[in-house]
């Protein structure tokens, strides 16, 4: 490639690494990031071609663009850090379908580091990081070219600076190396002042545009496939206080109840916002009071995370809620907490960014207790109401009830008789009443069919239930933390039992409850999960009480080998350390050995390449010299670039007398200049007289 094609490779990188930075975060309009992806490719096609043609359109473009988005903005539709980021990558786009001169790339470089720092304000995840590292490189090249190029310009005629920028000698693959090397050098430098300098973190986040949500409808639909159970996304993290054994969870993370069955799908009688209620109690330390606790409860502190697009406004639990901390303090919003009448925990205002809270809670308790409330009237009717059932149905809700007449035994047993159907993702017939089907017919379904079937036999009988959608399990990691998958979203119910409240009831076989594992897509999720973690505690995250909590562990180990050094500890430890610290030096050994073999072995193959030439090749390069004269003198004038095999071919294509005898010098020019073969004075005289006798020499003179 050309120096000013490079010089241009290296602009387009720069800024579709920037662009990335932001599209990573998932926050931009999806067709805006598909249609700007391909206006990014086709510059490098159309790109010249288009240059300086379309001003006037391109200006048209740009004020339409900024109007339309001022006003979506305006409207609620779009935030406004998002609405700046878009603007900032169209006006890169103008720069980079209308670069004429190094003015040009200066534009693109402040437009393209202008989206980088969108980048960092719309998100902060791991795939920024690489996104910027890429840029370091990408950016320094183009600087560096751009600077080359500016100075070529300025320094040289025109037609002399054109020949250069064409040249394709100028950029090499050592000299790119080389500033990559030196702009990752820089960003070490920058990581080691991020790590030492104080600094303090604002909490700034933005919501992906667009995401799908997981559980939390306003609707259960019975038709159709259940839920996808292989998904290895990661949906929710979660940090248990005390820790218990790192093995899998058996929590049912409590999300949305719906109480209004019709046959053939779940919904919510009343799914106003203003029917929430705020909670107002706070303790000393800023988190609301749901309910007391009292001495010797087996509280558990669950500090959870919740990803984008898991729930806009619902706070999930795996036990009864009896605290519930949400984030205040300096850059995080205000929340109020509310509570609806189906006993679900919102937030508000709601965002689609990631929420971190923390709840206490009572794990597998009732929802509610007995002295908090009373279900009678029409609220308990509310959860008895059903449509007209199928008479199987019915008649098996009358033989389990008249075998067991104990209201909690047969509730039970219920559980037990729905639990005995096979478990299946497949898609469900369209049926008029899916439930008689999946009890009597197929007798396999999925976890909404065990949960709705349970729910329809205990009204039937006249058990107060609800269908409860949400997640179940919880997934340990490496980092001391659960997971909870896409594909662990799961349905169950709760019953109303007098004296202990709404109790869970999960009907479907436990083995199929939590997302199916063990793929590669779930070890690949988990492992970037894992790193997504580190960045966030170590950049995201890192602030002065990091810091000083990192510079503390290390002062901390340094007098801990101080004083193993001097004796004062135990001798078996001292070795340890010392054999990793012998192994560190016997590394870094190893690497200074191998860089001077390397840098000896360039070296040699330098001097090979360029070493001085020997006698016989001096004389065969003189012998060329006569055998060039001597074509010139039979008429056969060769081009300075023409070989000795290509004026053998050309005096016999001419039919030249000569040609025999340059044939067999061109032979033997080869042999000494390029074989080593010897070439001798005499020979080289002998030689040269036969090509151009005396009589030649006085005719030229």
């Amino acid at each position: 490639m050309s120096f000013l094609a490079i010089q241009r490779l290296a602009g387009f990188l720069a800024t579709a690494a920037a662009f990335a930075s932001m599209a990573i975060s998932g926050t931009l309009p999806i067709p805006f990031s598909v249609g700007y992806s391909v206006a990014l490719l086709l510059s490098l096609v159309i790109g010249d071609r288009l240059s300086g043609k379309l001003d006037f359109a391109w200006t048209v473009g740009l004020i339409a663009t900024v109007a339309g988005l001022l006003f979506v903005t305006l409207s609620g539709g779009l935030d406004f850090v998002v609405s700046m980021a878009i603007v900032v990558a169209m006006l890169a786009l103008n720069r980079l379908y209308n670069r004429r001169t190094v003015r040009d790339d200066a534009l693109l470089h402040l437009t393209s580091l202008l989206m980088l720092a969108a980048g960092a304000a719309l998100s902060a995840e791991l795939g920024y990081g690489l996104c910027f590292a890429a840029f370091g490189v990408f950016a320094t090249w183009s600087l560096m070219l751009s600077h080359l190029r500016a100075a070529i310009e300025d320094g040289s005629a025109e037609e002399g600076a054109a020949a250069l920028l064409a040249s394709r000698r100028l950029v090499t693959p050592p000299m790119l190396g080389a500033l990559a090397a030196l702009s990752f050098a820089a960003l070490v430098g920058a990581v080691a002042v991020f790590l030492f300098f104080p600094r303090v973190t604002f909490g700034v986040g933005h919501g992906k545009f667009g995401e799908s949500r997981v559980g939390f409808g306003d609707r259960v639909e019975l038709d159709g496939h259940g839920l996808l159970k292989d998904d290895p996304r990661v949906a929710m993290r979660v940090r248990l206080s005390p820790a218990p054994p790192p093995s899998p969870l058996g929590y049912h993370w409590r999300g949305r109840a719906f109480d209004t069955w019709d046959g053939r799908a779940w919904s919510r009688a009343t799914t106003a916002r203003d029917a929430r209620e705020p909670i107002l109690r706070r303790d000393l330390n800023g988190a609301f009071l749901l309910e007391r606790r009292f001495p010797g409860q087996p509280v558990v502190r669950e500090d959870i995370e919740l990803l984008p697009g898991v729930s806009d406004d619902i706070l999930l639990s795996g036990g009864r809620t009896l605290t519930v901390r949400l984030p205040t303090g300096l850059g995080a919003e205000t929340y109020r907490l509310l509570r609806d009448a189906q006993g679900e925990l919102f937030y508000a205002p709601p965002t689609l960014a990631e929420l971190h809270y923390s709840v206490d809670a009572l794990p597998g308790a009732p929802q509610s207790a007995p002295d908090d409330q009373v279900l009678e009237g029409a609220e308990r009717e509310k959860y008895l109401q059903l449509p007209p059932l199928d008479p199987r149905v019915q008649a098996l809700a009358a033989k389990l009830q008249k075998e067991h007449p104990n209201l909690w035994d047969l509730t039970l047993a219920i559980q037990q008789e729905v639990s005995s159907r096979h478990y299946s993702v497949e898609a469900q017939p369209d049926v008029k009443d899916p439930i008689p089907y999946f009890l009597f017919k197929s007798r396999a379904g999925h976890c909404e069919l065990f949960s709705t079937a349970m729910a329809v036999l205990l009204r039937a009988n006249g058990i107060p239930a609800r269908n409860v959608t949400g997640f179940y399990g919880g997934l340990p990691t490496e980092g001391g933390y659960w997971v909870l998958r896409q594909g662990d979203a799961h349905s169950w119910l709760e019953a109303w039992v007098e004296g202990r409240g709404w109790v869970e009831f999960d009907p479907t076989p436990e083995a199929n409850r939590a997302a199916s594992s063990g793929g590669l897509s779930e070890k690949m999720a988990l492992f970037t999960d894992g790193l997504s973690m580190r960045w966030r505690a170590w950049v995201v995250d890192y602030n002065l009480r990091t810091q000083v909590d990192a510079l503390s562990r290390f002062t901390q180990g340094l007098h801990g080998l101080t004083q193993q050094l001097a004796g004062r500890q135990g001798r078996v430890e001292l070795k340890a350390k010392l054999r990793w610290v012998a192994l560190g030096v016997g590394l870094l050994v190893s690497l200074l050995v191998l860089m001077v073999l390397s840098r000896r072995w360039k070296e040699r193959r330098r001097r090979h390449r360029f070493a001085p030439l020997s006698e016989d090749a001096l004389r065969a390069q003189r012998l060329f010299q006569a055998l060039r004269l001597a074509a010139a003198e039979h008429g056969l004038h060769a081009p300075a670039s023409r070989t000795a095999t290509e004026l053998v071919a050309a005096a016999w294509a001419g039919n030249l007398a000569v040609a025999p005898v340059v044939e067999r010098v061109a032979e033997r020019y080869l042999a000494a200049r390029y074989g080593g073969a010897a070439l001798s004075k005499k020979e080289l005289a002998a030689m040269t007289k036969e090509l151009i006798p005396e009589q030649s020499f006085r005719l030229r003179g």
